[in-house]
């Protein structure tokens, strides 16, 4: 059915981390054609140090084959968590990007139950056929002729074995380009090339007419990721490079922030604590009033008199240590107007800020330093924390592994780390100020 082939990939010398090559803002899997070679490019921050401490080769690819499949997880959640619907839309996207997610399900549907073999009966109202009654009384509405109960109508069996064939050939076409293309990066083994060439009319006929017809969400799945691959197989690409990624990890930072530490809110919550700017059209009778939203807000449960505010920030100062590549001076203001707003509604807690950026995890150096805005009065600027915005790190790779909503010894770990650099910022400012 199938045979080995030397395929073997160095994954060490296809995977880019941001901390060591940074000239690209890409994130995910690219492939080359011109050098026919993968690139693998890790976010900022992400690195896995049990790698550089294992001296088993066979273990240090494990490691990095769990980091690339956890990648692609984290990049695939950030597009949908529905996988039909993602299957499906895969394919209205650029003509360059591979259809990973249909790569990877169409492998591991291979390795669990082999080649796609039809399981399903498929049933169709004709006039003539086997008939199944217990299907035809339930789905089809007899005619009543001189007293008798009469069917014009049948379910029947329906059988396509020229249908079933060809799905069993294009399911063979999938496995092998998806083994060829991606299948590499995890296995040396490749399947024997079925030597069948793309037929897009044929292929994408008789798969939609199978997704149509299936009751099996299992075989609707593999059917929709099929359709993907022959969908991409068909097109015209500009030669370049294909890939699977984006050049906005800083959507995702956000999203996995929040989702780690920030607290649900309701609309009425959010009215209160969220700053708003006013229109007003002198011809209009009322304002028109724009929320400005802050990233994520933060509440321990065990101190819940301390509010925070977390803006996430995915830039590379934590290896760089370039001021270039702080927090943009637009972004300061921005937070202290949050923090204005929160502390007036709030006026019995304390209001932190925060930005929180990524970090490898190599230094317990938390946190780095702090912003403030000199238009502040002294006294305002060491009175209310919120007027002094530390900057965090916290580690791309646990963050990417464990985004679940925060325990609270995580949260208070933050906040302490928060208070903690408020405190450490009064000396300088007293004596600066």
């Amino acid at each position: 059915m199938a045979e080995n082939t030397n395929r073997i990939v160095k994954l060490k010398d296809i995977c880019t981390h941001k901390s060591v090559q940074n000239q690209s803002d890409f994130v995910g899997l690219r492939y080359d054609e011109v050098q026919k070679k993968f690139y693998i490019d890790f976010p900022i921050g992400f690195y896995n140090y049990n790698y550089e401490s294992s001296s088993n080769e066979r273990e240090k690819e494990k490691l990095l084959r769990k980091d690339i499949l956890k990648l692609f997880h984290v990049l695939s959640r950030s597009e949908s968590n529905n996988q039909t619907s993602k299957a499906a839309s895969l394919s209205e996207k650029s003509s360059n990007e591979l259809p990973l997610y249909a790569y990877l399900h169409v492998i591991n549907y291979f390795l669990k139950y082999g080649y796609y073999k039809q399981k399903e009966t498929v049933y169709k109202t004709q006039k003539t056929g086997k008939i199944s009654w217990n299907k035809t009384i339930k789905n089809v509405s007899p005619t009543v002729s001189n007293g008798r109960i009469v069917y014009l109508d049948f379910v029947c069996k329906k059988e396509n074995a020229c249908d079933n064939e060809i799905l069993s050939i294009i399911n063979k076409y999938c496995v092998y380009e998806a083994f060829k293309n991606v299948g590499c990066l995890f296995t040396s083994f490749l399947p024997k090339d079925p030597h069948v060439k793309c037929r897009e009319k044929l292929f994408t006929t008789i798969l939609k007419s199978k997704i149509s017809k299936t009751f099996s969400d299992k075989d609707r799945l593999l059917f929709l990721n099929m359709l993907d691959i022959v969908k991409f197989s068909s097109r015209k690409h500009d030669g370049s490079a294909f890939f699977y990624g984006t050049n906005e990890f800083h959507v995702i930072w956000e999203k996995m922030v929040d989702q780690k530490f920030g607290i649900d809110l309701s609309k009425s919550a959010k009215s209160e604590l969220y700053p708003h700017i006013n229109w007003k059209l002198f011809n209009e009778k009322s304002a028109t009033r724009t929320p400005l939203i802050p990233d994520t807000i933060m509440i321990p449960n065990s101190d819940e008199n301390k509010i925070f505010i977390l803006d996430s920030k995915y830039y590379k100062y934590s290896y760089t240590h370039q001021s270039s590549d702080q927090p943009l001076a637009e972004s300061v203001p921005k937070q202290i107007v949050y923090g204005d707003r929160i502390k007036l509604c709030n006026k019995d807690k304390i209001v932190y800020n925060a930005f929180i950026l990524p970090h490898d995890g190599s230094s317990t150096d938390y946190p780095e330093g702090f912003a403030f805005a000199d238009w502040k009065e002294k006294d305002e600027i060491l009175s209310l924390p919120h007027n002094r915005i530390q900057e965090v790190f916290v580690d791309t790779r646990d963050l990417m592994y464990d985004h679940a909503k925060a325990t609270e010894k995580e949260l208070s770990e933050l906040a302490k780390i928060i208070e903690e650099g408020c405190e450490m910022s009064i000396p300088w400012l007293e004596e600066n100020l």
